[in-house]
C-alpha cells in the first residue's frame, strides 16, 4: 500500500476518476481502493467479490468476517459473482448501507480463447472420451455418479467397457486412477498429468463429454467454476455433479439454461435414472455414428466476456451517474 501511494502521488496527484475498480480475492486491492478514494482520487469505490472473504456462520466473530462487512459497509458499489456469493456475503452483513447498489456478474468466456486450443494427437477410434480437467479437492468434489451410471449403462447395453474412456488432466490422477480402477474401469484410464491451458482447452475440444464437479451448502453456495464456461466456450456437452445439502444450485441453473447437457445433484438421488438416461443417449450415439452433437441455447452468449463487460458498464453508469467505455457498440 506505501508503494502505491507513492507511486500515486508522484505520478497521479493531479488526476480525479469517476470510480476505483477493486477485486476480491486479493485483499491488497480493496484496501488500495479504500486508501485511494481517501485520497480523493475518487468519491466511488467498486467492489467486486469473487469469492466472499468469510465462509459460514461458525467465523461469525473471526478477523475476516469483520474485515469483510467493514470493506462491504465502505463500498459505493458491490458486484458478485454469484447470487450465492452475494447471499453468503450480505448475509453477514445487514447493515449494508441503504441506497447501495449491486449487480450479479457471473463468470465467463472469452470467445477469442478458441484460437488457444492447441495440436492434440489422440488415437482417432468410436470411444466415448470423457475428460476431466482439475483438482478433485481430495475427493470433495465427488465424481462417482459419473462411474455408477457408466457401469450401469455397459452393463444394461452390453458395451465393451474398453468402448469408454476416461481422461484426466491435473495434479490428482493419481486419486482419479482410483476411482476409475474402484468401478472396474482400470483399462480405460489417460493420465495427461499436468498440462498447459491450450493443452487442456484442446482436450476438452476432443471429447465427447466434459465433467465438472462442485458442492452446494448452506455454508459455501453459488460456486460456478471457470470451468464451465470453458466448456459453453467450446459448445460441448456438459455433465455436472454436485454434492453437498442444498439443491437447485447456481451451477445447475446455468447448464440448463443455456442447454450445455445435464446436472446432477447428489442430494437428489431419484434424479439419478435421469442421468443414466441422458448418458446412455449420448454413449449409444457416439458409438453408432461416431459423433456427438449438442445444440446449444442462443443464452449462452451471455456468458461472453463481452456481454459481460457491456452489462457491468451499463450498470455502473446508471448507478455512479457517469460513462463507461465506447458506447458506439450499444
Amino acid at each position: 500500500m506505501i508503494q502505491v501511494r507513492r507511486y500515486v502521488k508522484r505520478n497521479m496527484s493531479h488526476e480525479k476518476f469517476d470510480a476505483i475498480f477493486t477485486s476480491y480475492p486479493s485483499l491488497a486491492s480493496p484496501f488500495c481502493g479504500l486508501m485511494l478514494k481517501r485520497m480523493g482520487m475518487s468519491g466511488a469505490l467498486i467492489l467486486d467479490f469473487r469469492d466472499p472473504l468469510s465462509y459460514g456462520k461458525s467465523q461469525g466473530i473471526g478477523v475476516k468476517r469483520r474485515i469483510q462487512s467493514y470493506l462491504v459497509e465502505q463500498s459505493s458499489f458491490a458486484i458478485f459473482a454469484s447470487n450465492g456469493v452475494k447471499n453468503m456475503i450480505l448475509g453477514q452483513n445487514e447493515n449494508w448501507g441503504l441506497g447501495k447498489d449491486s449487480i450479479i456478474l457471473n463468470n465467463g468466456y472469452d470467445p477469442d480463447d478458441r484460437s488457444l486450443i492447441g495440436e492434440l494427437h489422440l488415437e482417432k477410434n468410436n470411444r466415448f472420451k470423457i475428460i476431466y480437467t482439475g483438482s478433485l479437492y481430495g475427493g470433495k468434489r465427488d465424481i462417482t455418479p459419473l462411474f455408477s451410471s457408466i457401469k450401469t449403462i455397459i452393463e444394461r447395453k452390453h458395451y465393451a467397457a474398453e468402448s469408454i474412456e476416461f481422461h484426466y488432466a491435473g495434479h490428482e490422477g493419481r486419486l482419479f486412477r482410483e476411482l476409475c480402477c474402484q468401478w472396474g474401469f482400470d483399462n480405460s484410464i489417460v493420465d495427461h498429468g499436468v498440462v498447459s491451458r491450450s493443452e487442456s482447452l484442446a482436450l476438452q475440444n476432443a471429447s465427447d463429454l466434459c465433467v465438472v464437479a462442485t458442492w452446494n451448502t448452506n455454508e459455501d453456495q453459488g460456486i460456478l467454476t471457470g470451468k464451465v464456461f470453458e466448456f459453453f466456450m467450446l459448445r460441448k456437452p456438459v455433465l455436472g455433479i454436485v454434492s453437498g445439502n442444498l439443491p437447485d444450485s447456481e451451477i445447475k441453473k446455468v447448464i440448463d439454461d443455456v442447454g450445455a447437457g445435464f446436472c446432477y445433484e447428489t442430494m437428489q438421488p431419484d434424479r439419478l435414472s435421469l442421468l443414466v438416461e441422458w448418458l446412455e443417449n449420448l454413449i449409444d450415439k457416439k458409438l453408432k455414428t461416431g459423433v456427438v452433437d449438442l445444440e446449444y441455447q442462443n443464452t449462452v452468449n451471455d456468458f461472453s466476456f463481452e456481454r459481460t463487460v457491456y452489462n457491468l458498464r451499463k450498470a455502473l453508469e446508471s448507478s455512479i451517474q457517469a460513462p463507461f467505455g465506447n458506447k458506439k457498440n450499444d
